[in-house]
């Protein structure tokens, strides 16, 4: 992720570092560690004994359909201490380790936090409603990976329907993996070549100039999907979303009808509907965007974050009950 080639006085370097000890010691004296999924349990073994402030980040446990455990019981057990707590980067994770018998009652809402640029998001619809292709032909985007598991084609087949019912639009779908040449037929096979368009990896900068443009976002990922920091970016621009129910993030950002439309479970039917009620009123579009614009950067900026998680450590340590009700730390069961 980069972090190999980070300089930084708060980076300390354990697996490649010649002082371990004194990195160790850092960890035991600390008044609050937050360790990631991975992190070996060895290095947090002596602040759980003795009952010291500490979090785990977790995504979901069951993120496949066949049951499976990331960790051994074991590994679980030894965070079974009162002082021991959940950040949710899921919506499913609470119940996923709760079904397991693991924190109870000390889960609390999490995530990825990705940058939320000042904007006015009215102006940006503006610029939205510009750059349709003749005037009227709306935009509508999907950006990932294309494998099994992030169902891009279920974009394509319900884009077919839509399309066959005399809906006019533009979808543009950026990315690339093992699944790019099956889409490709599967856009020839239905002869809808003239509205789709498979464009191939594109930078950063790239996605967000595609992402302003565009007035319908499709998020189709399934359950493997453990968060999907694209739907922070595609809120960020103020997109009307259409995600799949299932995925990680989805719960914790989106307010169905509010400030997103949510389909269930992967049905292409489903998300036909969703799809089509959004193409058929501007009005409808241009509120869904701007809402979650201006939710996101209510409740889920890396600031909002950031503030919660110390209000929260805050009362953690003057015993007092937890004080954020909505966002990132609130309660997530």
């Amino acid at each position: 992720m980069g972090f190999s080639q980070m300089k930084a006085d708060y980076l300390l370097d354990y697996a490649n570092s010649s002082d371990k000890e004194s990195i160790q010691k850092v960890i035991d004296h600390a008044d609050v560690v937050i360790a990631g999924a991975s992190e070996p349990t060895r290095l947090l073994q002596t602040r759980l004994q003795e009952g010291k402030l500490t979090f785990r980040i977790s995504e979901r446990l069951f993120k496949s359909r066949v049951r499976y455990l990331k960790a051994p019981v074991h590994w679980l057990r030894c965070f079974e201490t009162r002082r021991a707590y959940m950040l949710c980067s899921s919506a499913a994770t609470a119940r996923d380790y709760n079904l397991l018998g693991f924190y109870k009652n000390r889960c609390y809402k999490w995530g990825y936090f990705t940058e939320v640029p000042p904007l006015d998001p009215e102006a940006l619809w503006e610029k939205k409603i510009r750059a349709r292709q003749d005037g009227k032909t709306i935009n509508l985007l999907w950006v990932g990976r294309l494998i099994d598991w992030k169902h891009p084609e279920t974009a394509i087949k319900a884009l077919y329907k839509i399309r066959a019912a005399g809906y006019s639009f533009r979808f543009n779908l950026i990315g690339d993996g093992p699944l790019a040449p099956k889409l490709r037929n599967l856009v020839d096979e239905l002869h809808i070549n003239d509205c789709i368009h498979l464009l191939g990896a594109k930078t950063t900068e790239e996605v967000r100039r595609y992402m302003e443009e565009c007035e319908i976002y499709l998020f189709t990922s399934d359950r493997e999907e453990g968060w999907g920091a694209v739907l922070n970016e595609s809120m960020s621009c103020a997109c009307a979303v259409v995600a799949n129910s299932e995925i990680g993030a989805v719960p914790f950002l989106i307010s169905d009808k509010k400030n997103g439309l949510i389909y269930s479970k992967g049905s292409v039917e489903s998300m036909s509907e969703c799809i089509m009620s959004l193409m058929e009123r501007e009005s409808y579009r241009r509120e869904l965007g701007i809402e979650a614009y201006h939710s996101l950067c209510a409740n889920w900026t890396p600031r909002k974050a950031a503030e919660n998680l110390i209000a929260l450590v805050n009362a953690m340590q003057d015993k007092r009950e937890n004080p954020i009700k909505e966002g990132p730390c609130s309660i997530s069961q």
